[in-house]
């Protein structure tokens, strides 16, 4: 699976991170931008799921978010390169185990 266009969907909402504050009024602007940006983060990485899960023929295992949430916790800080393989790893094993 190639993860770089996630990175690249990443990099067209970095401008809607919000930076330093001083008033009121900054302060619910960056609590505004965050929020925004938080929730088109969330949608990438959402679809990064739903596409991890299609590829990985994952889409109707009745464990899938379970599978997802240990190979996220695996490899998140490496991104959604590691996570994916940490996820394919995992698909892996269960086809070994269900042999």
């Amino acid at each position: 699976m190639n993860t770089e266009k996630y990175y690249e969907m990443e990099k067209t909402i970095s401008h809607l991170y919000p930076t330093g504050t001083s008033t009121t009024k900054d302060r619910n602007n960056y609590l505004s931008m965050k929020k925004t940006y938080k929730e088109e983060l969330r949608k990438i990485e959402e679809r990064f799921k739903q596409d991890a899960f299609e590829e990985l023929d994952l889409q109707n295992h009745p464990k899938k978010e379970v599978l997802y949430r240990y190979a996220y916790d695996r490899g998140h800080s490496g991104g959604y390169g590691d996570i994916f393989s940490e996820l394919e790893d995992i698909v892996l094993l269960l086809k070994e185990l269900n042999k």
